[in-house]
């Protein structure tokens, strides 16, 4: 189609990036599929749960613009070990805190924190940026669901990283959800502390 080697690259740069995602959504829609099924496999261990946060908020930290976005961990001291399925409850903070890059607005933050009360430990992610209404709270959890324009971007994934989440956390039996906050959303996941451990 393309004589000159620029355009021709241009192409093929754009026909990669859309073969990239379409495979990250057939992924996910094979996950969710397991999920909802219920033929995913489940392999709940003691893990560390900070460590499983450092390594993706390290890696999401490089996202985003360390100018426009300030990124902070606020992990209480002493909370490490959980009991999960380790590579699905990855799965679920990332999938939070990629929400988060998503709708984080600039300037703003993006907090993750981790604090145990009694026999649970507690997860959150909050971001600056445009609250969810009140009346969409629940449906924002189903599959491809948009919330209004105000948090719904072109580039905003496949619409499957919440769905997900509710499936891996139905898996465990364990409590999660969204609320609105100061100048943002708060999205949160809980999990046993690992006795013994």
């Amino acid at each position: 189609m393309n004589e000159d080697a620029e355009s021709r690259n241009e192409y093929c740069e754009v026909i990669i990036d859309e073969a990239k995602k379409m495979n990250e959504m057939v992924k996910e829609l094979l996950l969710l599929s397991q999920l909802e099924s219920g033929q995913a496999f489940f392999y709940p261990e003691p893990f560390d749960i900070k460590a499983s946060i450092l390594k993706t908020a390290t890696r999401m930290r490089n996202l985003v613009d360390p100018h426009n976005v300030r990124f902070e961990l606020d992990l209480q001291p002493g909370v490490e070990w959980v009991k999960g399925d380790e590579p699905k409850i990855n799965q679920v903070i990332n999938n939070y805190l990629s929400n988060a890059v998503y709708f984080v607005s600039k300037p703003g933050v993006i907090r993750v924190s981790l604090e145990a009360s009694a026999s649970r430990a507690r997860i959150s992610v909050y971001n600056t940026g445009p609250l969810i209404p009140e009346e969409e709270m629940e449906q924002i959890w189903e599959s491809f669901y948009k919330v209004d324009k105000a948090r719904t971007r072109v580039d905003s994934g496949t619409g499957l990283g919440l769905s997900i989440v509710k499936g891996i956390m139905d898996m465990h039996q364990s409590p999660y959800g969204v609320y609105n906050a100061r100048d943002g959303v708060v999205f949160w996941f809980e999990l046993p502390l690992a006795d013994g451990v």
